[in-house]
């Protein structure tokens, strides 16, 4: 879609910034951004034939469902996720169950599986049979931007297809092995993307670590045979939530407990679902006047849904507070290899190994996230250069510094998943109330704004200066709208203006010994 703006332009910068590697920006291309100025405005169409397939799908959707129930069909037909709404994702997020919004293997499996059911009941020649559901696939995967989970999936379908067609007995490690070396031969950058990350991760535990798991519960099995199944589908799901820990507690700082219950019932439910949302969407786009009726039963299953996670709270089982460094990491997956026997290690020497490796673990996690005394870690949070957090903590006292109006859930998701309960709020903005706005569901005991600034918080202690200090971090206003804050001998620059959200860091003064620990985003300075 072609559209029309006037902005600032500016470089993107490097990739790598806080101690995190921005994989979408080299595989996205991205070299310039521009923060718009005045409302966009559209010029026509454009982008290709899949780019119109979305297009297609995303006004039958919102043309005959409400929004709600339209933004989750389109998420879950195409895997963006844009249109739902904060609030309800963030709480899928914490039930475990955003994956089935992500298209991946159960998406394109489940399309590749019923269409290859349909082909074979309608008694179909292998020479069509075959090629005709991985041709599908593939165009389902441009429709879906051709994300790299969605490509895994299809290449390990591949894999399998041709492995059935020329009589090679399949084997899901051989196939997984193959479609992720294809995606990093096409790109390298592909294995520090979260999302092909996340999917290699979940199928390599399906194939490779839960046949172990299921192994553990087949002495109750053999005793209760009417319980084989319902045990294999929690080995499935512990062995994935297993695979999935290092990453998903590096890259989002929690992992949902709840999950291993809700994936039990929303996997089954998703396999039988998805194939009647996917003809509906089709039958929509073909007959729209009909649309509204065709999705009538999708659309109430999707309210349902929504219902349901509005409803529940799934933050109060949360894994979080920690983070796996790199070898600790790499110590974990090795100990879980050795678990899935696929190591030719056995008794006194596999006992030791493991043991080894768990004292690797343990040690490693504890010496990473531990915080010594007299350090100061920054934390940011920026949204698509409309506003910047940063979250200062001390041995003594959590500060929080905006710079704009905060999206208030956003701004709690942050501060719950670093644990933090600020002491006191600096405010950048010249609207400094209307900012304030956006801190009411925020506790904190002061809030610190430039002098030529005056703020009215009720129950709010409120400071207006341009210098002050807060449990040995010195802070500074200064006219150019941005704030200055030092400790240690190191200098911090929190810029004030929504157009340049950030926050940088800079030795003011050389200094022995000091020390610069950044992980995940945050920054220690002892």
């Amino acid at each position: 879609m072609r559209i029309s703006f006037t902005g600032d332009l500016s470089p993107a910068g490097s990739a790598l910034r806080y101690g995190v590697f921005r994989a979408d920006m080299v595989l996205g291309n991205i070299k310039y951004t521009a923060t718009c100025s005045a409302s966009p405005v559209y010029e026509g169409a454009g982008g290709d034939l899949f780019t119109a397939v979305r297009t297609g799908i995303r006004g039958a959707l919102y043309g005959s469902l409400p929004e709600e129930e339209a933004a989750l069909a389109y998420a879950l037909t195409t895997g963006y996720t844009d249109g739902i709404e904060e609030g309800l994702m963030e709480s899928v997020r914490y039930g475990g169950v955003a994956h089935v919004f992500a298209v991946s293997g159960m998406h394109i499996g489940v399309f590749y599986g019923a269409l290859a059911f349909l082909l074979k009941k309608m008694r179909a020649p292998k020479w069509l049979s075959v090629p005709l559901p991985l041709v599908a696939a593939f165009l389902f995967c441009g429709v879906c931007g051709f994300s790299s989970s969605a490509m895994r999936a299809f290449l390990t379908c591949a894999a399998t297809a041709v492995c059935t067609l020329i009589g090679i007995r399949r084997d899901g490690i051989e196939a997984a092995g193959f479609a992720c070396g294809v995606i990093l031969l096409a790109d390298p950058v592909y294995l520090l993307s979260l999302g092909f990350q996340l999917s290699a991760a979940a199928y390599i535990a399906i194939v490779a670590l839960a046949p172990a798991a299921e192994k553990c519960f087949s002495p109750l099995s053999r005793r209760v045979p009417l319980l084989r199944k319902p045990l294999s589908a929690v080995a499935v799901t512990l062995a994935v939530q297993l695979c999935l820990l290092p990453v998903m507690l590096n890259a989002f700082g929690y992992v949902s407990v709840w999950g291993i219950l809700l994936n039990l019932a929303a996997l089954p439910l998703f396999t039988f679902y998805f194939p009647f949302l996917l003809a509906g969407v089709l039958l929509a786009c073909l007959f729209p006047a009909a649309a509204s009726v065709i999705l009538f039963l999708p659309a109430a299953a999707l309210s349902l849904f929504a219902l349901f996670f509005r409803a529940a709270d799934f933050s109060s089982l949360l894994v979080k507070g920690f983070s796996f460094g790199f070898a600790a990491a790499v110590a974990f997956y090795l100990l879980l290899l050795l678990w899935s026997g696929r190591v030719n290690a056995r008794g006194q020497t596999a006992s030791a190994l493991a043991c080894f490796l768990a004292a690797f673990v343990f040690v490693s996690g504890l010496l990473t996230n531990y915080v010594p005394p007299q350090t100061c870690r920054v934390v940011q949070m920026c949204y698509y250069g409309d506003y910047c957090c940063a979250l200062v903590q001390t041995e003594n006292a959590d500060v929080l510094l905006v710079n704009g109006e905060v999206s208030s859930s956003r701004l709690q998701t942050f501060l719950f998943l670093h644990g933090a309960a600020p002491d006191a709020v600096v405010i950048l903005s010249d609207t400094a109330n209307a900012v304030a706005g956006s801190l009411l569901f925020t506790d904190f005991r002061v809030a610190y704004v430039p002098s030529d600034v005056t703020l009215s918080l009720r129950d709010r202690e409120t400071v207006s200066a341009d210098a002050f200090s807060v449990d040995g971090v010195d802070y500074v206003f200064r006219p150019s709208g941005q704030l200055f804050l030092s400790y240690a001998g190191v200098t911090g620059v929190f810029n004030g203006t929504a157009a340049s959200a950030d926050f940088s860091l800079f030795a003011a003064e050389p200094r022995d010994g000091l020390i610069f620990t950044i992980e995940r985003g945050i920054l220690s300075v002892s």
